[in-house]
């Protein structure tokens, strides 16, 4: 009935993907240009600001983000997605344009975003803190968990705890749900 089908040798090999790489200064500005966000003016002091609030490091010429990063940067795309969309932030930029070329009211472009922003700010303060925590953990917890080498969430040190997500005045942090502090 048929012919056998001929077969090449195969040989199975592991691939790892890579995270997408760390930004330097240069490639931060070259990305918020492309983006159309911020003015040369700006970049350095954006760069100084994510620094000195410490949502940012710097090491070996690359910003790493630090675990007070992700937990802000986390909490603004869940609960505030829309502002932090570059092409929200774009538009912003071509409106505070007008504004400084005397072409748009600042009271205006101020009135007509607070009159969207402030049901959205509004709508998340009516949320529990400890049901924002669980969300935030629920996005995080396991890639941290995994950048700690730990599988699972059962606490190492105790052995019967669950780790999660908790606030410090650092950022989050992974604790055992049996420590109290």
């Amino acid at each position: 009935p048929g012919s056998p089908c001929a077969t090449s040798s195969h040989a199975p090999a592991q691939h790892f993907t890579s995270p997408p790489p760390k930004f330097s200064d240069g490639s931060l500005v070259k990305a918020l240009e492309e983006e159309g966000i911020g003015r040369p003016s700006t970049y350095a002091p954006i760069i100084q600001v994510l620094m000195s609030r410490s949502y940012i490091v710097r090491s070996s010429g690359r910003l790493i983000p630090t675990p007070r990063g992700h937990l802000v940067t986390t909490f603004l795309k869940h609960y505030f997605e829309e502002y932090v969309d570059y092409k929200y932030t774009s538009g912003m930029e071509e409106r505070l344009d007008e504004v400084s070329n005397n072409q748009l009211d600042w009271t205006f472009l101020l009135g007509d975003f607070w009159q969207e922003f402030e049901p959205t700010v509004s709508d998340v303060l009516k949320i529990r803190n400890r049901d924002i925590i669980d969300k935030l953990d629920g996005i995080l917890g396991e890639p941290l968990l995994a950048g700690l080498g730990v599988e699972g969430r059962r606490c190492p040190a105790c052995g019967t705890g669950e780790l999660g997500l908790k606030l410090s005045r650092y950022g989050g942090v992974l604790g055992c749900s049996k420590y109290a502090g």
